[in-house]
Formats: structure tokens, C-alpha cells, sequence
């Protein structure tokens, strides 16, 4: 069967890509299957061939190698059939994976495949635990931990029982803590290949236990253990290091008395007899460092004598040579009651009498000494005391001083027999003196707040207290030092420079921390070092008997006499944190006229540590101050983060604030004059009355940094009787009158200014800087009656920075007046009437010389009608609309008047209702409606409604153009919000370019609806009347904000062609990128993404929809290339036989022939090339 050459070729192609798979597939296959058969490890008996040897890198080489008796030959010997390695070098490359030699247990070699030195590095250290396992609490957790046991001898027998529960799979090992606890057995381990199971490692807390399983895995690991008891007397206690969990639950049951039980911080114990006899002792914590002890007690038939226990608190105080120590004792009995007890001071310790009268004892001292070669006390009670009982002791003791070292040990007040004894000491060493020592075996540091200080009648400041220790035990000591402290005294200084035009002054302020020396007052002679600087005054904090010095001195011991020096000679500080201020000043030489570099003044002080210093620079309003970094010294800039002078409204110059590191500080800068600046803000006042207009503007004015002798006026020309008076800045109307000053009449200006304004030069009583107002006063002929708009002429102030001007408007001209169309003043709130007087507020923010006013509100009988808000709802059904038109506004009329569209219905088919009241007396005309209004002089605010249907058809694409009702008034200011409700099937595409979209089109409740920033009763709360019917789900209400007087006008158009249209689109590029090379470029298709974008962004709230839309067009589009993929279109076959020429039209239109050279089947290879060749003949 014969086939044309494209089919043979597509043919070619597909078998030669079915070729090239089997060939691919077959290749992975190969290396799947050996790459096990690398990785295993070759068989001893079985030599691998030579060509296929390893290249083996030993894993260390040795130091150093002796040298060779005999040279190597330059190359290894041939053996048998071996081929020359010289020949091949350079041929040969590694084939398996990469092999590292490492020993085993017994020494011997074994190869190790794919692993880095990285590796066996990580799992070296993890082995030897250098490195923990990261987050190892994610691995297990210990749910509980049980220990039960008796106490045998001087031993714990436990049980202990562990509840883990597993959180990854495979092994993992788990710390049980116990450390120095003793396995009274080896556990029954599970088997293992390895051996291992429990394994013990002082360095990480004890036992470990090797575990493995699932996620979710429960274990449960008993060991039997022996843990020995620590015992001092008759006290026992009990150690232990159990891991923690969430629940540890210890059980000790003693077949002896047990009485004063006690554990660590965090055990809860509970104690109780058993019917045998034996007590047990159950104690629950959550691991971690437990310690339990009790208080041995035996049981006797006979009667038992006293066991005493001892609680102390010691307040020990050293000053010099002297310490003193108070004591307060606790003594209890658990057996039977006791009369005397015995307390051993510490040696050298002299027992103060005089110092206590016991009231239920009485002190003496025994002729006896303990072994320390201390003294003892017999403390005998009145009676016999089975309550603890206090007593307090106080003794004195004398130290030598060696090079003003003072070497001492302290210990406790020991009760003989007491056990346990246990307290609290605290230790105030006196301000001249500083204790050191290192804490021992027998006390415990503790933060100095922890101690209880309420028991002394005198307690110490908590800062006094320098040391604080607890004990557990008798004896204790604790080796102590007590040295004198070294003064030293640390000054932060603070500056305050501020450059006037004439002189810089600076306010240099000194702190001083005085710690060590002696107690208080301290020798104290601080100096200063002036530099050039004048002193004006001073003044001082914590320093008496203080001589002032001013003279030149040497401070820095140089030899420089012509330094200015000022101090204090023979100072005492009273307290450790004096304070010295100094104010100076420095006159501008001639050559500082514009830079100058200032030298800060130094303190000087004996032994005088500085901290680092702050520089504020402030300068003078009328002054430019540049700093100069290059010439300071010792200064580095700071940020300024607070405004503190700036919220308090005074008007400041520039600042900056530097850190002084070290001394000398030197300051540099230029300074210029600033430029003037002036500032402008008005009030005014209009009152239009009869045939005048009475003006009273106030010209708030600021003036900075130059002063200013003139203020040049702009008014209206051949404006007469202008007054101007000069106020300060906070005058009221009931303010006496200000300075009247000079108005120059229009033939004495000196500028004139373009149009029909005029300068006028007013000169001011004198030079004035800051804030002030300029009050001007005039008069202006009212407009005429019937005028509709008119100007008002104001007065301004030319070439200044104008803030903004605020005026009111009084007018008793029967009707509104409002700003005309494109002026920059507006309407600020609504207006107030009162007495027949309609006041306004009007702002504007920029320097206007006029005020255009418009009439607005214009009522048949002289009443006035201010709109302020609009709403208009638009309701489409497929035959009908509803307007409803809802006004709020305020009126001092007795009627009003409203003018209805050319295609309302007749009256009595029009809803009209005021104030939530349906009206049925409204008198109507042509296209008119007539309402009466309360009689309310007071300008009250009304609501009126008007509704009506009209017959609509909605079409596939309908433009909705709605005309609403006008009500006669001011509605320039009025808020309008035009609501369109309609199917939801209807989106819309368009609307009037003054319209302002309040709603986003999204998905919602399975379909595509708009989202309004007001819904319907929404606008009905913010216009003010009740709530009506709400749009159903098969509807949707669209919102826009109108200006003005905005043409409500939006063209609608049904889903189904948006869709079509969209998707067209989308299929259109989809097929065109496939049979178009030329838009797949780069170019073009950045381009079509630019425009996308752009479309997006111009539209954003219908980019959701939209894009959804396109989306299905791409889909179909995509299914049209799957289509040409699966069904090509056929080629059409090569003729065999011989093409004749034929004709064609050439350019001219006539035919000729064209000659084709034929090639005949069988004279041509289908897969050799094959020419086309078309003979033209020539014109002629």
C-alpha cells in the first residue's frame, strides 16, 4: 500500500520516538538491577577482575614515614596478562558508588558505600551524646513514673514502673534519669539483635532505655531498684533523679515511727499509719530533683523523752571591727514535753543580757565551752512546753583587722540535741565596708528579698542587706572578708546650648554618684573647667559648706596657667547623688559671625570616672544653623523623637542633640539669618442687613524670625472708612478697643495691584515678631433685591503663607445664599436661622480676595429650604418600574413646592409622605405638587417621600434613565445616593461618568450579585424613615453616589450575552495562538498581558466576573487544540502523474501560463529532496 511522504515521515517520527522510549526504558531498567549488585560486598573468595578494582582512599595516613632503604620503582611490576597501568592512565574512571574503609569491632576492614565524612561525624558525636537529637521531647513521653518500695537499713528497696508512649517509628532512646540509684536486678529486656536495652550514663542523668515502634506505641519498662539514704541523727531523707512525667507517684512505707516528714519544692506529701503499724509515706511531683525526709522516732513501750526540732532567722550586722548578731529561736518538741534546752554561740560570740528578759525563761551561762570554743546557754522554761516556743538572743563579737582586712567566720546558734535545724540568715555590712565570700557546702544563697526581716523590732532597709544564705543543718560557717570601700565618684554632665544672635548661652548641669568610701557626709571639691565661657549663676543640690573659687589654674597638669577654672573648696556631699548646675554665656567674636567652634566646660574631680554625656542645641528662631561634623570633637549625633515645645504651641527654633564620649567636647557650626516667614489666618464676620453690608475680618497674623515693621493690605478699590486696629493674638469681641492704626488712603498706595484690588502700606506701632491679629472693619452696599448672585470683596494680606479663612454669613434677606458654582469656598454645616436671620458658615483654604454668592432656596412666600440628603430607589421588574424619591431637609417655610418629571403619573397614583404621614390634601397642578408645612420658625428638619410606578420592558440590553422629582430649595450641599434594583440576571456595563459605583460585583449565594456599601435599610435608617420591602435572592440592588446634579443614567445588559461575548473573545485568542505563530512571541504576548492588566486595573470591581467568564472561553479554546491534536487535518496526496503548466492571473489581471518542471513517480526517492521549480514567462 502506497503513502505519501508526510505520512511516511509522521510514521518515521513516531516509530523512531517509540524507538528512543524502549531504548530509555530498558537503560533504567539496567541500572536499577545493578545497583544492588554494587552495593553488596564482594565475597573473599571471589576477586573482583583487575579492570574492575576501586580506587581506595585510605581513611588517615600515617605522621611521618621512615625513609626507604631501596628507591620504588618508578612503576609496579606486570603480573600474568595484566595490563600496563602506565598506558592506561588517564583511561580509567570510577564506576559504583563511593566507598569509604572503616573498622569494625574486632579491627578488621569493612567497606562503606554513599556515606560522607559528615555523616559518620553526626553519628559519632550522637553516639558519644555530644550532640542531643533535636526536639527528643516530640520522640516520647514518659506518661507515668510509680516507685514503690520499703526502707531496709540504710536503703530504699524500690519498684519502679515506667509508662512511655512512643510519637515516631523506629528506635528511639529514652532517659529515665536515676542517677545514683543501683539495679537490684538486671530487667527482662525484650530480644534484640544488638543487645542492647538499658544502658547507663552518669553524663546524661542516668539510665537510658532503647525502645522502638509505631507512632502511638505504649511501653512499659520495670526496674528494681536500691537508692541509699543520707542520714544526720535521727533525720533521714531521701534522693532521688527520676526523669520528669506527667504523673510521678512515689510510695515508701517504713516499719519504724516516723514524725516532721518534709520534701523539696513541688512534692506533695501525704502520710498516714497502716493497721500493721508501719507508716507509709505516698508523695506525688513530676520528677526532676525529689528529696523526701523525715524524723526517725522509735517505738517504746516506756515513756519517750523529748525530741526537739530548731528553727532560727539571724540578722547579722558588721561594721569595722564589731559584729552583731540577732537571733530569733523556734524550739519544738515531738515527744514529750520539755523545761531546758541548751544553744551553742558561735566562738567569740559574748551573749548580750541586757538585751533580752525573757518572760517565760530565764539565760544563763553554763561553765562549759563546746568544742569549737564556743559558749553555751542553758535556757530554762518556767513550766514545761510541749507548743513550740521563741526565744530571742543577741550577741556581739569583736574581729582583728590585718592591712584593713577584716577575716571572719560566721556560723549559726546550734540547739544541742535539736534535729533537724534549719533557718535563715541575713547579713547588713555598714557603707564603708564590702563583704566577700564563696558559699560552702552548709549554706545555700538565696536572692535578698527571700529572707523574713518582720521579726526585728527595727527591721533594715532590703537595700542594706548585702548578703542572704539558708541552712539545713548544725553546725554551719561560712568564711567571710570584710574589706574597706573604695570611693569613687561618677559624673554625667548635661548640656543646654542655645545660639542667640548676639551670645550663646549654656546650661551645663552635673550629676554626681558617689559610691564607696566612707559613710555620709563625704569630703567633696568638684571644679570646672571654663575654657573662655563667663559664669552668670550657679547653683547646687546635696552640698554644704561649700567656698566657691573663680580663678586660672592648671587643671589638666601641664604647666597651662591661662586656664579658667571655678569649684568648691572644702565640700561635704550629704548625699551619695549631688547635683551641681552652672549657667554661663559667650559673646560672638567678630570673626563668628557665620562659623564659630565652642569648647563644652569640663568637671574635674580626684579619681572622677565621666559617663558619657548629652548636648542639646537649640537655636534662635531668626537664625540658620548648619552643624559642622568635621569640626566638632568628642560629639556624635542623636535622633529627636519628642515635639515637647512644639505641642505647647511656642514657636521654636531648630534643635539638635548629640553624646558626648570623651572630654574636651567641641561644638561647630555656621549660623546665617533665617528669612522671613509670615502666616496667615482669617476670621470674618458679615452681616448683611438692609442696604449695607457690615464686614469685620481678623487678620490672624505670625511673624517669625525676622521681625516685621509694616503689613501691606490688599483691599478693594476705592474702598472708604477702613479701620484697622492692632490686637493680641487671643482678643474677643468684648475686648477693650486695640492701637488704631494708619489706613493710607488709594491715592497714597505706593503699589497697585492688578484688577480692582489695591496695596496699602500699614505701618505698625512698632517692630513685631510672634503671634498677633490685625482687626479691619468696613462697609459695602447691600445687592438689590431681585439680584441672584453677587460679590463680596474681602481684604487680604499679598506674599504670605496663607492657612485658611473662615466666615460667617448672617442674612436678613428672606432667602439662602451659597457659594457660586466653581469657587473655592464651601459650605460648612447646616444653616441657622433665628429671629428671620439665616447664619451660615462658609471655609476655604485658599487666599481668595472675593466671596461669590448665589441665592439658593427661593419660596413662593419668603421661607427657606436647606436639602440635605437624597435618596432615590429605582425598582425594575420585567414590565414595570418603581421610583420612590425620599428627601431630608430643613425649612422655615409655610408651603412647599415640588416640580414632578414630564412622565409622572397623574396625582392621585403618587405616594406622598411627610414626615412618615400619608398626605391626601396635597393640592396638585401640572406637574406639580403644593404641601403645607408646620409653622416652624426654628428651622425644623422634615422627611418627604413620593413614589409612583411607570410601565418599563427590560430587554436584553436596557439604558435605565431616571428623572426624579425636584423639590424647590437649596440642594447644592445635598447627599444623593440613586439605589437600581433589578433581576439578578441583569449586570450593568455602564453609567453616567458623574455617578460614583458604591457596590463590587461578587460570588454570592451561587450567583453573581452586587455588594453595596449601604444595603436598602441602610439608607432608609440614614435618610430617615421606615423600612420597606427588601430585595428578594432573585434580585440585586446596585448603589451610586451622585454629585450635584448628576443624570442618573446606567445601561443593563442580560448575563448570557456578557458571557457570550467574554468567551468569545477568549476562544478567539485561544485558536488564534495556535494557528498564528507569530502571537506567541514574546513581545506580543507581554503586550496582550500589559493590556489584561490594564483592563483589570481600570475595572477592578468587575475583574472577578469578568475573569471568570474568559476562563471559560480559554477551556473551550483548549478543547479546540485537544480536537486538531486527536483528528489532523489529512494531507492531501502527491499526484504521480505529469502536472501540466497552468494559468493564473499575473498583476495585470490577464492569464498566462506558469511552467512547473513535473516530477513523475518513481524517478525520485520519497526521502531524498525535492525541487520545485516555476518558469515565468516574460511580460510581452
Amino acid at each position: 500500500m502506497a503513502l505519501n511522504t508526510n505520512e511516511n515521515k509522521r510514521l518515521g517520527a513516531r516509530g523512531l520516538t517509540w524507538h528512543r522510549l524502549s531504548r530509555a526504558v530498558a537503560a533504567a531498567l539496567l541500572v536499577c538491577v545493578a545497583m544492588p549488585v554494587f552495593a553488596q560486598e564482594p565475597a573473599p573468595e571471589t576477586p573482583a577482575p583487575a579492570a574492575e578494582v576501586q580506587p581506595v582512599v585510605e581513611a588517615a595516613a600515617p605522621a611521618e614515614q621512615p625513609p626507604a632503604t631501596n628507591p620504588a620503582p618508578a612503576s609496579p611490576p606486570k603480573v600474568g596478562n595484566a595490563p600496563d597501568i602506565a598506558r592506561l592512565e588517564g583511561k580509567l574512571t570510577p564506576v559504583g558508588p563511593d566507598t569509604y574503609i572503616l573498622l569494625d569491632s574486632e579491627g578488621n576492614p569493612q567497606p562503606v558505600f554513599n556515606m560522607s565524612i559528615q555523616n559518620f561525624l553526626e553519628a559519632w558525636e550522637k553516639q558519644q551524646g555530644l550532640k542531643q537529637v533535636a526536639d527528643q521531647s516530640k520522640q516520647w513521653t514518659i506518661d507515668k513514673a510509680s516507685f514503690t518500695g520499703s526502707i531496709q537499713g540504710n536503703q530504699a528497696a524500690l519498684h519502679a514502673t515506667f509508662d512511655i508512649t512512643l510519637h515516631q517509628t523506629g528506635e528511639v532512646e529514652v532517659p529515665l534519669g536515676l542517677s545514683g540509684a543501683v539495679l537490684a536486678k538486671l530487667p527482662d529486656a525484650p530480644a534484640r539483635t544488638d543487645g542492647r536495652y538499658l544502658r547507663l550514663n552518669p553524663a546524661e542523668g542516668g539510665y537510658l532505655v532503647t525502645l522502638d515502634g509505631e507512632p502511638g506505641t505504649k511501653r512499659t519498662v520495670e526496674l528494681d531498684l536500691v537508692i541509699p539514704l543520707q542520714r544526720d541523727g535521727t533525720r533521714v531523707q531521701l534522693r532521688m533523679l527520676p526523669a520528669r512525667a506527667t504523673k510521678v507517684k512515689l510510695v515508701l512505707e517504713s516499719a519504724g515511727a516516723i514524725q516532721s516528714t518534709a520534701a523539696s519544692e513541688g512534692v506533695v506529701l501525704t502520710t498516714r499509719t497502716l493497721d500493721s503499724g508501719s507508716v507509709q509515706i505516698e508523695a506525688d511531683c513530676q520528677g526532676g530533683e525529689t528529696a523526701i525526709s523525715w524524723v526517725e522516732r522509735p517505738v517504746t513501750t516506756d515513756s519517750p523523752e523529748a525530741t526537739l526540732t530548731s528553727s532560727a532567722k539571724l540578722l547579722i550586722t558588721i561594721s569595722g571591727r564589731d559584729v552583731e548578731t540577732q537571733a530569733r529561736l523556734s524550739v519544738q518538741s515531738y515527744g514529750q514535753a520539755f523545761r531546758e534546752f541548751r544553744v551553742h554561740l558561735p566562738p567569740g560570740a559574748t551573749y548580750q543580757r541586757s538585751a533580752f528578759a525573757p518572760p517565760i525563761a530565764s539565760i544563763e551561762e553554763v561553765n562549759a565551752v563546746d568544742n569549737l570554743g564556743g559558749t553555751v546557754l542553758r535556757v530554762r522554761l518556767v513550766a514545761e512546753q510541749s507548743d513550740p516556743v521563741t526565744v530571742d538572743l543577741e550577741t556581739k563579737q569583736t574581729v582583728e583587722v590585718n592591712d584593713d582586712i577584716s577575716k571572719l567566720t560566721l556560723r549559726g546558734f546550734e540547739v544541742a540535741g535539736a534535729v533537724p535545724q534549719d533557718g535563715e540568715v541575713a547579713v547588713v555590712v555598714d557603707d564603708d565596708w564590702q563583704l566577700r565570700f564563696e558559699p560552702t557546702d552548709g549554706v545555700r544563697l538565696v536572692r535578698r528579698g527571700e529572707v523574713d526581716l518582720t521579726w526585728l523590732a527595727a527591721p533594715p532597709d532590703p537595700k542594706q542587706v548585702k548578703a542572704a544564705f539558708r541552712f539545713a543543718r548544725q553546725p554551719w560557717q561560712l568564711p567571710v572578708e570584710v574589706v574597706p570601700r573604695q570611693q569613687q565618684v561618677l559624673a554625667t554632665p548635661s548640656y543646654t546650648l542655645t545660639i542667640n544672635p548676639g551670645e550663646a548661652l549654656l546650661r551645663m548641669e552635673v550629676t554626681y554618684q558617689i559610691e564607696g568610701g566612707r559613710s555620709l557626709p563625704v569630703f567633696f571639691d568638684p571644679s570646672f573647667e571654663l575654657e573662655d565661657w563667663t559664669l552668670v549663676r550657679t547653683s547646687t543640690e546635696g552640698i554644704e559648706e561649700a567656698q566657691e573659687f573663680d580663678r586660672p589654674g592648671d587643671p589638666m597638669g601641664i604647666g597651662d596657667m591661662s586656664q579658667h577654672v571655678y569649684g568648691y573648696d572644702s565640700a561635704f556631699a550629704m548625699t551619695r547623688s549631688p547635683r551641681i548646675t552652672l549657667e554661663l554665656s559667650r559673646v560672638w567674636q567678630p570673626e563668628e559671625n557665620e562659623a564659630f567652634q565652642l569648647r563644652l566646660p569640663c568637671p574635674i574631680f580626684d579619681s572622677l570616672e565621666l559617663n558619657p554625656s548629652k548636648l542639646v542645641v537649640k537655636s534662635d528662631t531668626s537664625l540658620q544653623i548648619t552643624p559642622d561634623l568635621a569640626r566638632m570633637s568628642g560629639l556624635s549625633p542623636l535622633p529627636i523623637f519628642d515635639d515637647q515645645d512644639a505641642a505647647r504651641g511656642e514657636t521654636i527654633g531648630q534643635q539638635f542633640r548629640y553624646r558626648g564620649d570623651y572630654a574636651p567636647l567641641e561644638f561647630a557650626a555656621r549660623r546665617q539669618p533665617r528669612p522671613q516667614r509670615v502666616l496667615l489666618n482669617c476670621e470674618t464676620d458679615v452681616n448683611i442687613e438692609g442696604d449695607f453690608i457690615s464686614v469685620v475680618q481678623d487678620l490672624l497674623l505670625d511673624i517669625r524670625h525676622q521681625p516685621a515693621n509694616s503689613i501691606m493690605l490688599a483691599t478693594p478699590q476705592g474702598l472708604k472708612n477702613l479701620g484697622v486696629e492692632l490686637l493680641p493674638e487671643t482678643a474677643t469681641d468684648e475686648d477693650p478697643v486695640g492701637n488704631k492704626l494708619e489706613v493710607p488712603d488709594d491715592d497714597e498706595t505706593t503699589a497697585v495691584a492688578s484688577g480692582t484690588l489695591r496695596e496699602r502700606q500699614v505701618q505698625l506701632a512698632h517692630p513685631r515678631l510672634g503671634k498677633f491679629r490685625l482687626r479691619v472693619t468696613y462697609q459695602l452696599p447691600a445687592p438689590a433685591a431681585k439680584s441672584e448672585s453677587f460679590v463680596l470683596p474681602l481684604v487680604s494680606v499679598p506674599d504670605v503663607e496663607f492657612g485658611s479663612h473662615r466666615l460667617h454669613l448672617a442674612s436678613s434677606l428672606g432667602q439662602a445664599l451659597v457659594p457660586a458654582t466653581g469657587s473655592s469656598w464651601r459650605m460648612q454645616g447646616a444653616p441657622t436661622a433665628q429671629d428671620g436671620v439665616l447664619t451660615d458658615t462658609l471655609t476655604t483654604t485658599e487666599a481668595t480676595p472675593f466671596l461669590p454668592l448665589a441665592t439658593a432656596g427661593r419660596t413662593t412666600n419668603g421661607g427657606v429650604v436647606a436639602i440635605e440628603r437624597i435618596w432615590v430607589q429605582t425598582w425594575l421588574t420585567d414590565q414595570v418600574s418603581q421610583l420612590r424619591t425620599v428627601f431630608l431637609f430643613k425649612s422655615s417655610a409655610k408651603r412647599l413646592h415640588v416640580e414632578l418629571p414630564e412622565n409622572a403619573p397623574d396625582g392621585d397614583q403618587i405616594e406622598v409622605v411627610l414626615d412618615g404621614t400619608p398626605i391626601l390634601d396635597a393640592v396638585q397642578g401640572d406637574a406639580q405638587i403644593e404641601l403645607n408645612l408646620p409653622d416652624d420658625p426654628d428651622f425644623g428638619q422634615h422627611t418627604l417621600s413620593l413614589r409612583y410606578r411607570l410601565p418599563r420592558q427590560l430587554n436584553w440590553n436596557t439604558q435605565v434613565d431616571t428623572e426624579r422629582p425636584r423639590l424647590a430649595g437649596d440642594d447644592v450641599r445635598a447627599e444623593v445616593f440613586w439605589q437600581v434594583v433589578a433581576p439578578v440576571e441583569y449586570q450593568p456595563v455602564w453609567h453616567a461618568p458623574t455617578l460614583i459605583e458604591a457596590f463590587q460585583t461578587k460570588w454570592t449565594g451561587n450567583d453573581w450579585r452586587a455588594q453595596n456599601d449601604l444595603d436598602t435599610a441602610d439608607l432608609e435608617d440614614w435618610i430617615g424613615v421606615t423600612h420597606g420591602i427588601e430585595p428578594t435572592r432573585g434580585e440585586h440592588a446596585m448603589l451610586y453616589r451622585a454629585l450635584g446634579e448628576s443624570p442618573l443614567e446606567v445601561s443593563l445588559i442580560r448575563r448570557e450575552i456578557l458571557v457570550f461575548g467574554v468567551a468569545s473573545i477568549a476562544v478567539a485568542a485561544s485558536i488564534a495562538l495556535w494557528y498564528l505563530p507569530w502571537l506567541r512571541r514574546v513581545p506580543v504576548l507581554l503586550v496582550v498581558l500589559v493590556a489584561v492588566a490594564a483592563v483589570g486595573v481600570a475595572y477592578p470591581q468587575h475583574v472577578g466576573m469578568l475573569s471568570r467568564f474568559g476562563l471559560l472561553g480559554v477551556l473551550c479554546g483548549l478543547l479546540a487544540w485537544l480536537i486538531a491534536l486527536m483528528y489532523p487535518r489529512p494531507a492531501v496526496a502527491n499526484s504521480t502523474a505529469t502536472q501540466t503548466a497552468t494559468a493564473r492571473p499575473d498583476r495585470s489581471g490577464s492569464h498566462r501560463p506558469s511552467t512547473m518542471l513535473p516530477i513523475t513517480g518513481g524517478q525520485a526517492s520519497t526521502n531524498a529532496q525535492t525541487i520545485a521549480i516555476e518558469v515565468n514567462e516574460p511580460n510581452g
